[in-house]
């Protein structure tokens, strides 16, 4: 009698309740044909033909949870059919469904893809899901995490044969190690891609910004040792000689020679008088400041000369003679 009732006032709702029944019915025979057939192991086929009338059904209610779960069964019936390039697709269907809900489920099938395409040496599309997998847990601020699925994509790339994605990927690898104070992993990582840069004639810009970066994490590194840091300058010089002159190029080495004076007031000046580079990037901005936290922590000179202060003031009138913020992106 309710039922009646409910026909009669909501006849949509009972022909989507209607439509749910009858796909988990065919859901529940696929389950019988899996098991029935086990000893010769399963009439997948038929079990994938009666998912699929399942998800005709599901689809038109935006059952995105049902959805999920049918494509992950579908999957794996291609698997164990050794259909693996199907199943990976599958899987991604998979996961486009649970990215729609909250859900972890969408890592967990974009990762499955993701080795199966490997292992079927589709590198590039592999890579491409990794590459993915580390744009989801780099929303997520899970940094690590992402970081090691752009490390895998960027090898999948590279082994494709396509530097320019696996240079991407690798910057990513290099900024969220920065990131996370692991400046030992990020600063090769940073110099090499300053170096494929100079190789490949790209952009000038990203040369400084991959050297800036490189000097930033030296900075932050070597627990206050100028020295280091210009040594380190000294190489980047090397590489590309137009690094010499260029903003980045004085903001290390002023930074390097705050430290070696223990001037914090040298430091503050190169953060004013390029203000606007730091507050554009943040990566920059994040590693200046750890580096003015460490300086700030080092123990005060105990005495300044005259000649140290004469020094410092013209290292401050130097800051902004050869290249202002202004003048290097008009030239850009």
């Amino acid at each position: 009698m309710a039922e009646m009732c409910l026909s009669k006032q909501h006849p949509m709702l009972v022909d989507e309740v209607d439509q749910q029944r009858k796909g988990d019915e065919y859901e529940r025979r696929a389950a019988n044909e899996v098991r029935g057939w086990a000893i010769f192991c399963g009439d997948f086929e038929n079990a994938i033909n009666l998912l699929e009338k399942a998800c005709s059904l599901y689809k038109p209610l935006k059952a995105f949870d049902k959805l999920a779960g049918v494509h992950m069964k579908i999957a794996r019936c291609y698997l164990k059919m050794g259909k693996v390039e199907e199943a990976a697709s599958t899987y991604v269907a998979a996961a486009q469904y649970f990215k729609k809900y909250p859900s972890e489920g969408a890592v967990t099938c974009l990762s499955r893809a993701a080795m199966l395409f490997e292992e079927i040496g589709q590198l590039s599309t592999s890579a491409r899901y990794f590459q993915e997998l580390g744009d989801i847990f780099e929303a997520e601020g899970k940094l690590s995490e992402s970081k090691e699925h752009y490390r895998n994509a960027a090898d999948l790339y590279l082994a494709n044969d396509s530097q320019v994605l696996s240079n991407q990927c690798r910057t990513k690898v290099a900024k969220h190690a920065a990131e996370l104070e692991r400046y030992t992993e990020a600063i090769p990582l940073f110099e090499a891609l300053a170096r494929d840069a100079v190789t490949a004639a790209a952009s000038k810009k990203t040369v400084r910004e991959m050297f800036l970066y490189a000097g930033l994490c030296h900075l932050c590194s070597v627990g206050g040792n100028g020295g280091v840091v210009k040594e380190a300058l000294k190489r980047f010089q090397e590489v590309d000689p137009n690094f010499s002159s260029s903003r980045e190029s004085k903001i290390i080495f002023y930074f390097a020679t705050a430290f070696e004076k223990k001037s914090r007031n040298l430091y503050t000046e190169v953060l004013n008088t390029h203000e606007v580079l730091f507050r554009n990037d943040p990566l920059a901005r994040l590693l200046a400041n750890r580096g003015q936290k460490k300086l700030k922590a080092l123990p005060a000179r105990l005495k300044t000369t005259r000649q140290d202060s004469e020094v410092q003031q013209a290292n401050l009138d130097q800051l902004g003679e050869p290249m202002t913020d202004t003048n290097e992106e008009m030239t850009q």
